[in-house]
């Protein structure tokens, strides 16, 4: 397994994490807005990094 797959697989299991948290919290507006700003941030924060490793091994 390639080091993008684990982390691709580490992204999911973010994500579902965070919808588990939301959805305990009933939905409540704006914890759910929270929530997916929150999920947002994590999956662009991931995706820059790879970015910056790929950048980094060429």
């Amino acid at each position: 397994m390639t080091f993008v797959e684990m982390e691709k697989i580490r992204q999911a299991i973010l994500i579902i994490e965070a919808w588990k948290t939301m959805k305990k919290q009933k939905f409540y507006a704006r914890g759910y807005m929270k929530n997916l700003r929150l999920i947002v941030i994590t999956v662009f924060s991931f995706q820059i990094i790879q970015v910056m490793k790929k950048q980094m091994q060429k």
